[in-house]
């Protein structure tokens, strides 16, 4: 198991598995006790082609085409969004009167690199900065999504219809920020990216105003503002745009600010209040706390 997430109405528990056996398992949850039981039949888990690793060609969940599932985001007690990272896209499902999950068709169910999926060329809708994606953010008002991939390390912004579920994107700059400023459309199709390798988990602070993703490759992590309007992304310039092991980036030394225990970081979460910014590093076995400087207001 990769993670857990559950419904805002703590009816559901979901646990995503990307190893032995992709795909999620569903459960019930005792509003009471907390105990949970998973769903009957196909309703108690989805997965690409119905099958387990561990089942053959027995099909005992519901088939959705999605592979490898690092972790869900849920906006409501409708909808659920799966970044596929073997598909380049992230999935819609919506969940039904038993709990279970089936997918949304069409264009609406999906959003991808270049607009394909798993029926085929033109049957998602089309974004950038969405290949590999593992990572997904959801911006308090549940109108965004902000998706980090693992390799290539890629950060994009997705707008969400909150009455359909449909998924879009803008296809500027102003929604995406990649390595080197590539997508697939070309080269500065989007914002060039610093100390961005080997993305993982991240958080946003209370106000929606600033991402945070941990990198572990490139042991940092970024800082990423937010425009709680359009939802367009921007890392923030100069070295407090990222925090890193030597301070330094692809770019060279001093690119990044200098920062303890960040080898291997993995996890970046806030505390509440927004003041305090904790990231978990593997490679450090240790926590980094930092402070964030909170912004005032102007008249």
């Amino acid at each position: 198991m990769s993670s857990t997430a559950i419904t805002p109405d703590q009816r559901f528990l979901y646990a995503t598995n990307y190893a032995a056996e992709p795909g999620i398992a569903i459960f019930a949850r005792n509003r009471k006790n907390g105990s949970l039981k998973q769903l009957k039949g196909l309703n108690g888990c989805v997965s690409e082609n119905g099958t387990t690793g561990t089942t053959g060609t027995d099909v005992l969940c519901r088939a959705v085409g999605y592979g490898e599932v690092f972790e869900v985001g849920i906006p409501d007690n409708r909808f659920v969004y799966i970044p596929d990272r073997d598909n380049a896209l992230v999935g819609v499902l919506k969940r039904n009167k038993q709990g279970g999950l089936v997918k949304v068709e069409g264009k609406a169910g999906c959003i991808s690199e270049d607009g394909s999926g798993p029926e085929g060329p033109d049957s998602c809708a089309e974004g950038r900065g969405i290949v590999d994606a593992e990572r997904v953010v959801l911006s308090p008002d549940r109108r965004f999504l902000f998706l980090q991939g693992y390799n290539p390390t890629e950060i994009a912004s997705v707008k969400r219809n909150t009455k359909t579920g449909a998924l879009s994107q803008k296809l500027n700059p102003s929604f995406c920020i990649t390595e080197d400023g590539s997508s697939a459309d070309g080269a500065d199709t989007c914002q060039d990216g610093r100390a961005l390798d080997g993305g993982y988990a991240g958080a946003l602070s209370a106000d929606g105003k600033t991402l945070y993703y941990a990198n572990y490759s490139a042991d940092s992590v970024v800082v990423i503002r937010v425009n709680r309007k359009t939802g367009a992304i921007s890392q923030l310039p100069g070295t407090r745009g990222c925090f890193s092991d030597n301070g330094s980036s692809e770019e060279g030394a001093g690119t990044c600010t200098e920062a303890r225990s960040l080898e291997g970081a993995y996890q970046a979460i806030v505390g509440p209040g927004g003041r305090d910014v904790y990231v978990a590093a593997s490679g450090s076995s240790g926590i980094s706390r930092f402070r964030a400087t909170v912004a005032k207001k102007h008249k």
